[in-house]
């Protein structure tokens, strides 16, 4: 990224509001940007948090913290190190510059890697972004060349400091391409953590994501597919865990553009004593995206008191021409009458939260892809 573009981006830190409108449907704000604010004048950090076993046995590929380290990279992946060379697509050309912490992020972010799968190619890859003791920002292109296909890990971590990190990820997914993504997010209960995925779709791509969250101080995480293209596909699922005194502001967003493209976006929380889970979905479909179908599904869990959950999903229909268009949502407890009858049955309540933590934690399919159990996350 030039210099004159850095400094740009830090002219509009101070002139760019964090949200220009309250989230709806109910005008309010789901982030607490205040936890952002306190932390933007914090210095770079000079140690980063190593991986936490579970994580470290799956040997990442790529590896950003305060420096990109690589290790044992595929053939059919190339990698630049943007921090130090031009990047072929312009970082923050996909998100866009609209916001403070995207000003914030584009104007200080440290560490970049632009990553490549070669057309027509076939590759497995696990990138990891780890947190420290003072700002890291990470970000990251990723580029799926025209018929190839990538089985992709991609573990953000941050661990015990009271700092901020920054990660974006942009990703392209070229024609007929096909993206198998598992996506980890653990972030300690200090650490206040800005992280965007923002993917576009073209003609014939396919992307299934399944996503695993357990925030910080405050985790805002948006995580959005454009299906641009004709007849692209996305499935992407999450789950999501709101720890004690920890707040997410989770999002998965689907946007269709392309005609005939079809997308399916469900997430399911659980919140535990003392956390916020924000959990918010957008399935918007163009006009100009015949014959698209795309649901979205949005459903938390409340465990203990005090506790808050939100699930919200948001349907829009701009075009005439729709195959299918749902969207369904819930905030429930558990209810005495089934503890009672799980009690019944030999199950404590202690026991039977236990399981409906672990269902929901394992939901996505991103813990069992990364061998973790439940006591990793919670």
């Amino acid at each position: 990224m030039s210099v004159q573009a850095r400094e740009r981006y830090k002219s509009l830190i101070d002139q760019l509001p964090f949200q220009y409108l309250a989230d709806t449907p109910t005008v309010r704000y789901y982030t607490d940007w205040s936890v952002f604010e306190s932390r933007m004048d914090k210095g770079y950090a000079y140690n980063e948090h190593p991986l936490p076993p579970q994580l470290a046995r799956h040997n990442p590929n790529i590896l950003l913290g305060t420096a990109l380290r690589l290790s044992n990279l595929p053939s059919q992946v190339e990698v630049i190190d943007i921090s130090r060379e031009e990047s072929p697509v312009e970082p923050m050309s996909l998100v866009g510059v609209s916001t403070k912490m995207h000003a914030y992020h584009a104007y200080m972010w440290t560490t970049g890697a632009y990553i490549r799968v070669n057309p027509g190619e076939e590759a497995s890859l696990v990138v990891a972004s780890t947190g420290g003791d003072g700002y890291l920002g990470h970000h990251i292109i990723l580029e799926i060349g025209r018929g190839a296909r990538l089985d992709l890990k991609l573990l953000d971590y941050a661990g015990d400091s009271d700092a901020l990190k920054t990660l974006v990820v942009e990703v392209i997914a070229r024609e007929d391409s096909r993206l198998d993504a598992t996506y980890l997010t653990l972030h300690h209960p200090s650490h206040a953590v800005y992280k965007i995925l923002h993917a576009r779709l073209y003609d014939g791509a396919q992307v299934e994501a399944r996503g695993l969250t357990a925030g910080g101080a405050m985790t805002r995480y948006e995580e959005t597919y454009i299906l641009e293209g004709r007849r692209s596909r996305l499935d992407a699922r999450a789950s999501n865990v709101a720890r004690s005194n920890t707040k997410t502001d989770f999002l998965l967003n689907a946007i269709h553009k392309g005609p005939e493209s079809e997308g399916f976006i469900s997430a399911r929380g659980v919140v535990l004593t003392n956390g916020y889970l924000a959990q918010r979905g957008l399935a918007k479909i163009d006009a100009e995206a015949q014959w698209a179908s795309s649901e979205v599904e949005s459903h938390v869990t409340i465990l203990g008191e005090p506790a808050r959950g939100y699930a919200i999903p948001m349907l829009e229909i701009h075009s005439g021409d729709v195959v299918k268009a749902n969207h369904e949502a819930s905030v429930t407890t558990i209810q005495e009458d089934h503890v009672f009858y799980m009690r019944s049955r030999g199950l404590s309540r202690e026991e039977l939260e236990k399981l409906m933590i672990t269902g929901i934690i394992e939901y996505s399919g991103a813990a069992g892809k990364l061998g973790l159990e439940p006591t990793d996350i919670f």
